[in-house]
């Protein structure tokens, strides 16, 4: 049977060409079968993985373990000194030594000179005693923590704080001293020899002293020496007779860190053996449990690579008949690679569905791809920069969501077309969407951007096609296209046709009337921020982080809010604006909005609240507006100061803005400065009624001072402080 399934029975009838055509096409297929079936490396980089994490995993528990560990605390040391201390003869003062404070007292009174409450004998005992303390038993010889250095209460000084250098005690059985650890041949523990029927302590003079002060022929190292420091509890108040008095002893360790170190050893000795253990098993679990099965997926997406529209082919071992003569999946056992298996497979269902014939090559070279980019790496500090921002707001977008239920997306994505390539057209960028408001912002582009700009300057020839003047590309240039382009948001959302239809939407009408227009509230300030990327490996967002971003969204609430106009610019950025731009925007309030920035005058931009401009045939979106006696080329020529004197947008806005306007409401500015409320409305009042049209600002002043009845509060400095609205 194998002889006669190998003969193709298309060979026999077909040309010579067709047979050498399907030689090649056999032979291609033979080679991409060996190239999906051949064995992959992964076993032996798994392997060379594994051990590199057992390494690793040996490692970080040889550094974790001895946290981990248990210690005892022995309390003995300090029980001691305090013994020292109250059995002591009071009111001596302290010698001046170590860190000692010449002419502290050892008592705890000035002028309570009880008598001595032990004896000499006792003292000496109490001593010897302390230093013999780290024996098991009384009797016992084998001193495991021998004392080095005592510096407490000296009988023979009358009580005062010295360095006890020997002892002797009668009380007392004589005893051969051992120490469970080998001392040095040289500056090694001093011999206790002792007269006849006395038993003595001697000190190490070469260990002596405390912190830097103790010899560098010291035989011990650092990490072997305990030192106990105790201060007496009556001795911690500043105003303590005995501040700064100090009791100090210093032990040899030697024995407890052998015996810590060898414990570590025969720790860490069982750990490796039981990773190393572990180990051997770890190739032949993965070779079945994770190598085997990448290979059969690894398969599957170099057949979707070769050719995405035809099914994969699954091994012949994999697969089973089942009763109705279909194939079906034979269980492995292995229920996290067989789903990814599955999930493969669907995959390139889903893809042969969607992308069809026309996307197969985007799919094979996409899937063919070795290619992979660095691990993100987010958590990178933010740069700081100076920027003009903005933020736009939807009016009346609760409501609108409330009404428009579904519908709310398309409208806020249609307010947000608009928002984006205004700002965009005048060198700014959109950062953040968050629903009923949008982010811009407006920063100075890089030195290289910056060189191409000026390089483009001369040879620039289409009005479309007008890039930005870098001569005057500066913070001063980004403030006026940040305040042009706020205006041109406002002219673009009233003209909008698709906007307007909302005005007479079903859904709508019940709520607002028929009155009804889309509006939006915009904030322009400027400052630093921090710029950089805020979030985690599940979503990021680049953003900027400072109080003036802060107070640009306070703008923004202010301008809906409380001055009922529609853009509000704030003194920093006013004071970058040319002269041109300075001239549009009017002043009409100085507060304090965020405590963390001071006091500074706001400004407007007076926009027609009835009007709505045109635009062109052809109008590009957000762009300027030539007037009809001059093309768009020659207003862009201008340079940025003739879009102040001649966009229609511009221009159309401010018809209604008249000197005498802006004289009464100048004079009625200085009154309410100036605390002179009265007159001040007076003049507010007559504004309100001659020029309804800006009548924003003129009732929000109006309003505060009515808080007041027209008084000044007392601590009134010619600004006041704005409590943010919710």
């Amino acid at each position: 049977m194998q002889v006669f399934s190998a003969i193709n029975p298309e060979e026999w009838c077909a040309s010579k060409q067709r047979r050498e055509e399907i030689r090649r096409l056999k032979e291609e297929a033979k080679a991409k079968a060996k190239s999906r079936v051949q064995a992959s490396q992964l076993g032996k980089i798994l392997a060379e993985q594994t051990t590199r994490r057992v390494i690793v995993a040996v490692l970080m528990m040889m550094i974790i373990l001895p946290f981990l560990q248990t210690e005892e605390t022995d309390l003995g040391p300090l029980f001691g000194l305090s013994l020292l201390f109250l059995n002591r003869s009071p009111c001596a003062t302290v010698q001046d030594y170590g860190q000692l404070s010449l002419g502290a007292k050892n008592c705890t009174r000035d002028g309570y000179e009880p008598d001595v409450p032990i004896s000499r004998e006792a003292w000496e005992f109490l001593v010897f005693q302390y230093a013999q303390q780290s024996k098991i038993v009384e009797h016992d010889n084998t001193i495991f923590k021998p004392l080095l250095f005592l510096q407490a209460p000296d009988y023979r000084k009358n009580g005062e704080i010295a360095y006890i250098e020997n002892v002797k005690t009668r009380r007392c059985r004589k005893v051969q001293n051992v120490y469970p650890f080998l001392l040095p041949a040289e500056n090694g523990l001093p011999e206790d020899e002792c007269e006849e029927g006395h038993c003595c302590w001697n000190s190490l003079p070469a260990c002596a002293g405390w912190g830097s002060e103790v010899s560098a022929d010291c035989p011990w190292r650092e990490a072997e020496l305990e030192m106990v420091e105790w201060e007496p509890p009556t001795c911690k108040p500043e105003d303590s007779p005995c501040f700064g008095l100090r009791l100090r002893a210093k032990f040899l360790m030697r024995n407890f860190k052998e015996v810590e170190a060898g414990r570590a050893c025969v720790r860490t000795s069982f750990i490796i053996m039981i990773l190393a253990f572990a180990s051997v098993f770890f190739s032949q679990d993965t070779q079945n449990l994770v190598v085997a099965p990448i290979e059969k997926m690894v398969n599957i997406v170099k057949q979707l690579a070769d050719d995405p529209l035809r099914k994969p082919e699954l091994p012949d071992d994999d697969e089973e008949m089942s009763m109705e003569g279909q194939t079906k999946k034979k269980p492995t056992g292995q229920l996290e690679t067989t789903m990814l298996e599955t999930t493969i497979l669907k995959i390139g269902g889903l893809l042969r569905i969607g992308f069809g014939e026309a996307g197969a090559s985007i799919i094979g070279k996409n899937m063919e791809s070795t290619s992979a980019d660095e691990r993100l790496n987010i958590m990178l500090p933010g740069k700081g920069v100076e920027a003009v921002y903005g933020f736009v707001g939807i009016s009346d977008f609760a409501e609108l969501t409330e009404c428009l239920l579904e519908e709310v997306m398309v409208f806020v994505n249609k307010v947000a077309r608009i928002v984006h390539t205004s700002t965009n057209e005048w060198y700014g960028a959109a950062n953040k969407n968050m629903g009923d408001s949008f982010f811009l912002i407006w920063t100075l582009p890089s030195p290289e951007l910056m060189a191409k700009l000026s390089s483009q300057r001369e040879t620039l020839a289409s009005t479309d096609e007008l890039e930005i003047p870098a001569a005057e590309y500066d913070m001063s240039f980004l403030a006026d296209s940040a305040l042009f382009a706020s205006v041109k948001i406002v002219a673009e959302i009233r003209r909008a046709t698709d906007l307007m239809a909302y005005g007479k939407h079903p859904k709508i009408v019940p709520k607002f009337g028929i009155s009804y227009r889309v509006s939006v509230t915009i904030g322009v300030h400027v400052g630093w921020s921090i710029e950089g990327a805020i979030g985690s490996e599940h979503k990021i967002d680049a953003s900027y982080l400072s109080p003036h971003v802060n107070l640009c969204a306070a703008l923004e609430r202010i301008a809906r809010r409380i001055y009922q106009t529609e853009i509000i610019v704030s003194q920093h950025l006013a004071e970058l604006l040319s002269a041109r731009a300075n001239e549009r925007c009017r002043v009409i309030d100085k507060a304090q909005i965020l405590s963390s920035i001071d006091e500074m005058e706001i400004y407007t931009f007076d926009i027609n609240k009835d009007m709505q401009t045109a635009a062109p045939d052809q109008h590009q979106l957000g762009a300027a507006i030539a007037p009809a006696e001059m093309s768009q080329a020659e207003l862009a020529a201008k340079g940025m100061d003739a879009y102040w004197e001649f966009d229609q947008d511009v221009v159309r806005f401010q018809a209604d803005v008249s000197q005498t306007f802006l004289a009464s409401w100048e004079e009625a500015y200085k009154l309410y400065l100036s605390g002179d409320w009265q007159i001040a409305a007076e003049v507010l009042n007559k504004i309100s009624t001659n020029f309804p049209i800006f009548d924003g600002p003129t009732q929000a002043l109006l309003q505060y001072m009515l808080t007041y009845d027209l008084i000044p509060p007392e601590d009134w400095s010619g600004f006041r402080m704005i409590k943010l609205p919710k």
